[in-house]
C-alpha cells in the first residue's frame, strides 16, 4: 500500500463527532482567568517604592551611588567567576603534565628521585636529602615574585638556591604561559 492509497482510505473514514460535555470539562480544568483589581497592583507598586526609598536612604549613608555599588558587584562577581574558571583550567592542565611522568633536571642534571606531590594551588617538590617546596602555578595574588614559567611543556623555576627544569615530551593547554610562584620550604611530617 502507497501512501497515496493510505491517505484515500483515510478520507474516507467518518470521524465520530466528540462527546457533548468534553469541551465543558476540559475548561474546567483549566485557572479562571478573573479580572484583577488595580487595588492589588497598587499594593505591590507602594511597596517596591518604600523599599526602593529605604535603600537608596541607606546607600546615601555610604556616600556611594547605587549604580556604582551595582556595578562594582558586577565587577567582583565577573572576576571571581573568570579567576575560578581559570583556576579550574590551569589545575587540569597541571593534573595532566604531572602524570605523564616528565623528565626533571635539577641544575641541569637529571633526576630521576625528584618528586612532585598534590594539585589545585597546593604542589610541591621534594628534592631528596633537602626540604620540600611548596609552589602555585599561575596564581600571582601572593606578594612574592615569580620565581619560574609554566607553558604547558616546561616548568622552569628557583627553589632552595636550585633551578629546577621539567619537561614533558607533549604541551598540555594552549601554550599559554603562567608564571611558578614559590611560597617556601614545608616542614616534612
Amino acid at each position: 500500500m502507497t501512501d497515496h492509497e493510505l491517505d484515500q482510505m483515510l478520507n474516507q473514514w467518518k470521524a465520530p463527532a466528540p462527546p457533548a460535555g468534553l469541551r465543558a470539562r476540559v475548561l474546567s480544568r483549566f485557572p479562571r482567568v478573573e479580572r484583577m483589581s488595580f487595588r492589588r497592583p497598587l499594593r505591590w507598586g507602594l511597596g517596591l517604592a518604600a523599599a526602593t526609598c529605604v535603600i537608596a536612604l541607606g546607600m546615601g549613608q555610604t556616600g556611594h551611588f547605587s549604580l556604582e555599588n551595582v556595578a562594582n558587584g558586577v565587577m567582583k562577581v565577573h572576576n571571581d567567576a573568570f579567576h575560578w574558571v581559570d583556576r579550574m583550567w590551569w589545575d587540569h592542565i597541571t593534573a595532566h603534565y604531572f602524570d605523564s611522568h616528565p623528565a626533571v633536571y635539577v641544575d641541569g642534571e637529571a633526576r630521576s628521585d625528584v618528586r612532585f606531590h598534590g594539585r589545585s594551588g597546593g604542589m610541591w617538590v621534594e628534592i631528596p636529602g633537602e626540604t620540600r617546596y611548596a609552589f602555585i602555578i599561575g596564581y600571582g595574588g601572593h606578594k612574592v615574585e615569580a620565581a619560574g614559567k609554566f607553558d604547558g611543556h616546561v616548568l622552569e623555576f628557583h627553589a632552595g638556591g636550585h633551578l629546577i627544569h621539567v619537561e614533558s615530551e607533549h604541551t598540555y593547554g594552549f601554550g599559554g604561559e603562567k608564571g611558578v610562584y614559590v611560597i617556601g620550604p614545608q616542614v616534612q611530617q
